[in-house]
């Protein structure tokens, strides 16, 4: 049977005055749709470890296997292991890609509050409210390998598109992959490094290709018989 997934890939945006907005900033300087030069850099967020929450024992592991895969391309990458949050909010200004593999929380009661937990979430959250502040970023996709990161749970609220991954884009990211629900350490750190594969072009990566490439996983989480609450989890935001 055929299904919109078969036929079309999906991406969304929190309004059309932002997805304006992002293609004349993005598409001016070619950003969007150009494969990555060797100046391209990445950063691994991962957090095995978080305060007052359960382990991630596949988190570190992510980390590395997307490293080893960037550096193949010839892209700079760094690992952040346990960092804190303003070590974090500084590398948007200096990296292309930045990935997370730690925990993400909804907030129920104020969208506006959802957040990764980093080493000091509890004193400094790394939450939407902190995303809108930035100002003056070069990164250009942000992989959220961490629950319910592209979810809002407030109701009267529920299409504002007040989440990390909104926020992450009107921050000023163009690409942002997100979750909608609570996700599997195990499976994410699997469905994350397919999904660098697929931005390979013959000179590093296009994050142009990222709804592409996520589609394409999913696809093919889809036909081994994955159980759909694994895969149908993964969005994309962005032009």
């Amino acid at each position: 049977p055929c299904s919109v997934l078969d036929l079309a890939i999906s991406s969304y945006f929190n309004s059309l005055r932002s997805l304006k907005y992002m293609r004349e900033i993005f598409e001016s300087s070619d950003a969007i749709s150009s494969p990555s030069n060797a100046s391209t850099s990445a950063l691994l967020v991962n957090m095995p470890k978080t305060p007052n929450k359960s382990d991630l024992p596949y988190a570190a592991n992510e980390a590395t296997q997307i490293e080893e895969i960037l550096e193949s391309y010839g892209i700079n990458t760094r690992i952040l292991g346990n960092p804190l949050r303003d070590e974090v909010l500084e590398q948007f200004r200096k990296n292309d890609v930045v990935h997370f593999a730690c925990h993400g929380v909804a907030d129920s009661n104020d969208p506006s509050l959802s957040m990764v937990l980093l080493q000091d979430w509890i004193e400094r959250p790394l939450n939407v409210r902190a995303l809108l502040r930035l100002r003056g970023l070069k990164c250009k996709l942000v992989y959220l390998s961490a629950c319910e990161s592209a979810v809002g749970k407030d109701r009267a609220l529920k299409e504002e598109g007040i989440h990390l991954s909104g926020g992450f884009q009107m921050a000023g990211v163009p690409h942002v992959v997100g979750t909608m629900w609570k996700i599997d350490d195990r499976f994410s750190a699997q469905f994350a490094e397919s999904f660098y594969r697929g931005l390979k072009v013959e000179k590093g990566i296009n994050i142009g290709m990222t709804a592409e490439a996520l589609r394409n996983v999913v696809l093919d989480a889809r036909s081994k018989g994955v159980e759909p609450l694994l895969w149908a989890a993964y969005i994309h935001y962005g032009p």
